[in-house]
């Protein structure tokens, strides 16, 4: 029974008492004001029923809630509330003759809304005598021009609009006033609003800022001054240009007009000049204000002629490759005289794959293009009448469409093969499905390298439609006779992502691990470690004995949970862990290790022509000898689980040479060429014996993965000698 943390009871504690979340503390700031809403409505009703005395009691008790609150911090529909509060509290005032408490109420909001008008059709002449009166002694009257016009006033920190500034009602008091124009040096001062006076101002702006206008040889090219782009170059030159630019020696007809860039300050600034195919152009000016009414004009910026160069290369080597549909050879290549921001480069390599990518260009260096080729997937569309309008086909059709489009993370290449594109393998194809029936319709060899050679794919998808929303979809290889078969219901999105996931699955991928050999007992929850793995890197300070207690600050309790904090890590990361120790709770540290995972035999649809493929084009394209050996050892899986040990011996583990020692190794390869020939029965027995034997002396060696289930008990179970 899992055993729950003392602390766990004291944070349900804190989190019960502990005080208001973000969220509640929004929740109560919004029935706060629905309340103050409420209660302004109920004193407008009083007052409206001439219950002024009751209308200020409301007041009252809505304007405390307000009066915590600092100036300027309190939300703004509380504000609003608060200002018309106050308003109606003053006229409840004024109808009740206390006329000093109306006219501090009327202060208050004057001060805020100097412009606020009353409703002189619904209040007597003496009412609106009055708050006219408060206006006068607590806002006065601001005027601002400048020359020239248009500039923008802002008065503690509040626009107020564009100058000339009509006389406009301020609270008073002192502020700063600051008069802002593009291309002018800003203006700050501070000002006086006396009660009821007009203040006025008038300012003469001084330019600090200047028109500057460039050309460029060729036209069409972007410009940037001190980073920012600030337009293209186009047209041609005005008249007068003619003599000078030929003077300099360019020809008029290819330079552009003048790109006028406004409002830059005086002093010092950079002009980058850049046109794909031409080297960009740097430089230095400076900004003068003498006759800044005119733009300074820059020397025309001539660029010269560029070209890129692609060094291509290909894993493995030998692809064909083209540039933008041009061939242009096979890898190693250099491909020169590239003009452009970017090309399509394709790379191909039979029975290999496909690398396909727009490449950026750079004219000032060379540039090296790698690419790891994939394979080619296709989609033979649903099985149908040629020739006959099969719209329930066509359906499912726009369905492996759908799954093909985004499989560029698998596939160098897709194809989606349409009906009027059908190759007569296509249609062989066809014929055999329909005759096989409920029947798996098997792919011949022979057939199979047709339809290779005439579409350019490695694979292949068919859909069987049942009916509109079921459908069996065939995955068919190269290597292997038999459809991996995929039931579908609906062609929903989810649909169509589960099938690409599968399809993207990788068939030998690495993963991070602890390193740690552990165990769960009936004593704890916690992982019991019997010793780091023989294979694992070099720092990890965990004891045999230790029960792991978390990693990285965060509590595990089984094997898989520990498993699970080193999934996402990378191989070599050093990891924080606290282990229990004999009674003292202990820090020590994991060096992640690096385990390969094989798909297991029986797992949840295990694709077996995908396996194939893939491993397939590992074992022909990779230098890595593990890496290849361990595709051999793919591969014999692969056909093992599809039942075929002949082909997994001959084709897979016979070809695997890993080596002794811990985790994935020859003691793996062992144990599963007993299990191929024990599967092939008579006469192999002695070998399959032998085979389980030689697993069985192999301490370490585990199956799937570096971590997975160890190989001697297996092996011994099979028969194997016994090294107890």
């Amino acid at each position: 029974m899992m055993r729950h943390s003392p602390w766990l009871g004291l944070l349900m504690v804190v989190l019960y008492f502990g005080g208001i979340t973000p969220a509640q503390e929004e929740v109560d700031l919004g029935a706060a004001a629905l309340q103050s809403r409420r209660s302004l409505e109920e004193a407008k009703a009083l007052y409206d029923e001439v219950e002024f005395a009751r209308a200020i009691q409301v007041l009252d008790n809505l304007l405390a809630e307000f009066t915590a609150w600092s100036q300027g911090t309190l939300p703004e529909e509380n504000e609003e509330v608060r200002l018309e509060g106050l308003k109606l509290r003053g006229l409840a005032y004024s109808n009740l003759g206390q006329t000093e408490a109306a006219r501090a109420d009327f202060a208050a909001v004057l001060r805020q809304r100097p412009g606020l008008k009353l409703d002189e059709k619904l209040l007597s002449p003496k009412i609106i005598d009055a708050f006219e009166q408060v206006r006068k002694e607590v806002t006065g009257l601001l005027v601002v021009t400048s020359d020239p016009p248009g500039a923008e006033v802002r008065m503690g920190g509040r626009t107020l609009g564009v100058t000339p500034l009509e006389p406009l009602r301020v609270a008073a008091g002192r502020y700063l006033l600051d008069v802002e124009k593009r291309g002018f040096a800003s203006l700050r001062e501070g000002i006086q609003i006396e009660p009821g006076q007009t203040a006025e101002r008038e300012y003469a702006l001084e330019r600090d800022a200047r028109s500057v206008s460039v050309i460029t040889h060729p036209s069409g090219a972007r410009v940037l001054v001190d980073d920012h782009e600030v337009g293209v170059t186009g047209g041609t030159p005005p008249a007068g240009y003619e003599v000078a630019l030929r003077e300099k020696g360019l020809d008029p007809a290819e330079v552009s007009a003048p790109l006028v860039v406004p409002f830059l300050s005086a002093g010092h600034h950079v002009i980058r000049v850049e046109k794909p195919c031409y080297t960009s152009l740097e430089a230095d000016f400076e900004v003068t204000l003498e006759d800044s009414d005119l733009p300074l004009e820059l020397e025309p910026v001539v660029l010269a002629d560029s070209r890129s160069t692609l060094s291509l290369q290909s894993v493995p080597p030998g692809a064909q490759v083209s540039v933008d549909d041009r061939p242009v050879g096979r890898t190693p290549l250099e491909v020169r005289d590239l003009c452009g921001a970017d090309v399509q480069v394709r790379m191909s390599l039979d029975h290999v794959g496909t690398w396909e990518a727009r490449v950026a260009l750079d004219p000032t260096r060379i540039q090296t293009v790698s690419g790891e080729l994939k394979l080619t997937l296709a989609s033979l569309g649903a099985v149908r009448e040629v020739g006959v309008e099969d719209p329930e086909a066509e359906a499912w059709d726009s369905f492996l469409r759908n799954v093909l489009e985004a499989q560029q993370a698998y596939a160098g290449r897709v194809l989606a093969i349409t009906t009027d594109a059908i190759t007569p393998a296509h249609l062989e194809l066809f014929r055999i499905i329909q005759a096989a029936g409920p029947r798996l319709p098997a792919l011949g060899a022979e057939l199979g390298r047709r339809l290779a050679r005439e579409t350019g794919a490695d694979l292949f998808l068919v859909a069987i439609p049942a009916s509109t929303t079921q459908a069996r979809i065939l995955l068919y290889g190269a290597h292997r006779e038999a459809p991996d078969v995929i039931p579908m219901k609906g062609r929903s999105p989810a649909q169509v992502q589960e099938l690409r996931s599968l399809l993207e699955r990788e068939s030998l991928r690495s993963m991070a691990w602890s390193g740690l050999l552990t165990v769960e007992t009936a004593e704890s929850d916690f992982p019991y470690v019997l010793r780091p793995w023989a294979g694992a890197p070099e720092g990890t300070s965990v004891l045999p004995g230790d029960r792991v207690r978390s990693v990285g600050g965060r509590p595990v309790v089984s094997r898989r949970e520990l498993e699970a904090e080193f999934a996402g890590q990378r191989p070599g990361s050093r990891v924080e862990v606290s282990v229990k120790r004999g009674g003292a709770i202990v820090e020590a540290v994991v060096v992640t290790a690096q385990t390969p995972v094989f798909e297991r035999p029986g797992g949840k649809d295990v694709l077996i022509n995908k396996i194939l493929a893939d491993l397939e084009r590992l074992r022909r394209m990779n230098t890595d000898q593990r890496l290849q050996n361990l595709a051999a050892m793919g591969v014999g899986l692969a056909y093992l689980t599809s039942g075929d040990p002949r082909n997994a011996l001959s084709q897979g583990f016979e070809h695997c040479l890993l080596a002794p020692g811990p985790g994935i190794s020859k003691g793996s390869v062992d144990y599963l060429k007993g299990v191929s020939l024990e599967a092939l029965g008579r006469g192999r027995q002695k070998e399959a014996a032998a085979a389980f034997a030689s697993a069985a002396r192999q301490a370490e060696a585990t199956l799937w993965r570096d971590d997975g289930p160890l190989v001697v008990p297996l092996a011994e179970a099979r028969g194997g000698t016994s090294r107890r």
